[in-house]
């Protein structure tokens, strides 16, 4: 089950330029992926929503919250190895 969804303002557009050339009809406009910590937030926001209405979408939004830490924490650099490692740098 995809989820599409369709930009109203675009829509309106085509069907005011429908003199325009034909080549121009297969050109889809493109949102920017929220940042990390934005998708960080949004998934925690969706684990409140599954805990209250949909219940059955709770492990799914944990996995994705999940990955969404290991990216964050993928994105910080070096991983620390040993405690050693943790008094070194501090």
């Amino acid at each position: 089950n995809d989820v599409i969804i369709v930009d109203e303002e675009y829509v309106n557009k085509k069907h005011n330029n429908n003199d325009q050339d034909d080549d121009q009809d297969d050109d889809i406009l493109t949102e920017a992926p929220p940042k990390l910590i934005d998708a960080m937030e949004m998934a925690k926001k969706l684990h409140l929503l599954a805990s209250t209405q949909y219940p059955e979408l709770h492990s799914l939004i944990s996995q994705l919250d999940s990955q969404l830490t290991q990216l964050f924490i993928d994105s910080k650099g070096a991983k620390q190895t040993k405690i050693d490692d943790f008094f070194c740098k501090n």
